[in-house]
């Protein structure tokens, strides 16, 4: 191989190690910036989330003090019947 074809594929290894190096560098920024913006959007969603899992807490509880009402008037509409039967059980008997 002469000294001109040496020299030229001595150039290209160097280019191509510097291109290779540069490459790497542009990839390292971009990576160090997709997770920058990963963070920045998890972070909102983190927010929202916990947002909407307060919302729902809050329609659980809502809903729970609704059952607790309804159960409550339930009670007072079997101590009324229980009341009733006991009454006609009462007259039945002393007839």
């Amino acid at each position: 191989m002469d000294v001109e074809t040496s020299e030229a594929i001595d150039g290209l290894s160097n280019r191509i190690d510097r291109l290779g190096m540069e490459l790497r560098a542009e990839m390292a920024a971009q990576g160090a910036e997709l997770r920058s913006e990963l963070r920045s959007e998890m972070a909102v969603l983190r927010s929202e989330l916990r947002g909407e899992i307060q919302r729902l807490a809050e329609r659980v509880e809502d809903n729970r003090r609704h059952a607790d009402i309804q159960v409550e008037s339930i009670r007072d509409d079997i101590h009324i019947v229980a009341e009733g039967v006991a009454t006609v059980a009462v007259k039945l008997d002393r007839r």
